[in-house]
């Protein structure tokens, strides 16, 4: 069953310009098409806030940056110059994906019909160095002690073959992550190009490393511009992706907390709880005062939480968590649905084995850990669950916080700080190296496929 429901909104913006001797349709300011994630052509309908008149026609591209708001046609008898109006494009969907599926609203300054971009970027400048700030403090504390030779040789002394491996186990699994994701598409009577598909992949990732949680957004962008499939239904399969590809790390982390439940429990009391208490310890010079902040943390959160429970009902915060929750539960319903669900169900099997085997190389490649240490897929899987925590925190490209982590967690094992800290480099930078590579390379292509793909258009006019 599919249901219409809103796509994109402008939420109240003034009209500039009635024009009754033009071929009908309303001509936007393109920083507003863009925004609002409304393109040329597409049906929309106007509602008049003056005069309670709605209005269906279709978009034309205004001049970017001019605020241009003008009813052509017909449709301007419907509309005085300084009328404030909707704008609101709608989309039909699968009613499962319609759960899940979020609106793109824009409220520009009706005044002007500019969107208020000042604001916005401040906020994400002020955002960016906070993050790259907790990448930073977290990368000093997993080098601190470590002397510059001592690591060095370490670098030197690593078997890169190994690192090849590493390299050779991260291209399957976006090679298979690009497939899935185009299994992903199918059911939505779409046919992705494999190649777009994986180039997309890519160049988010790429987009991650500068800008966590940009990926998302530019992936579906590049297979919207090269294969024509609209934005939303795309975003709509990364989600499905995203809730599953979380189920699994939970799931995994369940697994290897009771397969190695002595180790992981180590983990969090000295790495977690213990390592908070003596930085705390140091600052205030006392351990009962660190121990009695320690408590109040965890315990205060719990009193306010419950004493303020119908407040933070109405949170956005908490809102997101419940529809991220819902999005998850939708996403795995969604899975059962594919007509290829086996094969999804493998390619994420695949993606996650080779995960588990990118880690497990670098055990080799370090002489240390591979002489001195018996580790195994098991041990793998904890690093790797390890460095996903580091990962998933908001330092760009998790530089920092996948060091401290990854660093720490080998030293549960008995390896030394310099070898765990050489391993975390390693691991991080190769990855994050191929990353750069694929994404530098896909970049380029779909630049040079879309300037060949708009020529071919303008030869063809």
């Amino acid at each position: 069953m599919n249901i219409e429901l809103v796509k994109s909104k402008i939420h109240k913006v003034t009209v500039t310009e009635a024009n009754l001797q033009y071929v009908g349709s309303i001509t936007i300011d393109e920083d507003l098409l863009e925004a609002s994630n409304i393109i040329e052509n597409e049906k929309v309908q106007i509602v008049n806030i003056n005069n309670g008149e709605r209005i269906e026609t279709y978009v034309i591209k205004g001049e970017r940056g001019k605020g241009e708001i003008c009813l052509n046609g017909p449709a301007a008898r419907k509309v005085q110059v300084g009328d404030v109006v909707i704008i609101i494009a709608y989309a039909c969907m699968d009613f499962e994906e319609a759960k899940t599926f979020k609106p793109t609203l824009v409220f520009p300054d009706t005044a002007t019909n500019q969107i208020i971009w000042l604001k916005t970027k401040i906020i994400n400048i002020v955002k960016y160095f906070i993050f790259l700030s907790i990448g930073g403090g977290l990368l000093y504390f997993a080098f601190k002690g470590v002397p510059l030779d001592k690591f060095i040789d370490g670098l030197k002394e690593a078997n890169y073959f190994y690192v090849g491996l590493n390299i050779l186990f991260g291209i399957l699994a976006f090679i298979s992550r690009a497939v899935r994701w185009k299994i992903a598409i199918e059911p939505l009577g779409y046919k992705a190009n494999t190649a777009n598909t994986f180039y997309a992949l890519m160049i988010g990732y790429f987009a991650n490393m500068a800008f966590p949680r940009l990926g998302e957004v530019t992936r579906c962008t590049s297979l919207y511009k090269t294969d024509k499939i609209p934005f939303n239904k795309l975003l709509g399969t990364v989600i499905i992706e995203r809730a599953l590809d979380l189920t699994i790390l939970l799931s995994l982390m369940i697994i290897v907390f009771f397969l190695n439940i002595e180790l992981f429990g180590k983990f969090i009391a000295e790495e977690i709880i213990g390592g908070l208490s003596s930085k705390l310890t140091s600052l205030l010079g006392s351990s009962q005062a660190a121990t009695l902040i320690i408590i109040l943390a965890l315990v205060l959160p719990i009193i306010l939480m419950f004493l303020f429970r119908k407040r933070i009902k109405t949170l956005g915060i908490y809102i997101k968590l419940v529809d991220l929750v819902k999005g998850v539960i939708e996403g795995i319903k969604t899975i059962y649905k594919m007509k290829k669900v086996w094969w999804f169900i493998f390619h994420t099997i695949f993606i996650w084995l080779n995960y588990a085997l990118m880690t497990y190389a670098v055990f080799f490649a370090i002489p240390d850990i591979h002489n001195n240490f018996n580790l195994g897929i098991v041990d793998a899987l904890f690093i790797l669950i390890v460095g996903g925590v580091g990962m998933s925190l908001p330092a760009p490209g998790g530089v920092g916080s996948y060091h401290y982590f990854v660093s720490a967690a080998l030293m549960i094992y008995g390896i030394t700080k310099e070898t765990s800290i050489v391993f975390a480099t390693i691991a991080h930078e190769a990855q994050a190296l191929l990353v750069i590579t694929l994404g530098v390379i896909s970049l380029i292509i779909i630049s040079i496929k879309n300037k060949n793909a708009k020529t071919q258009k303008q030869d063809a006019k």
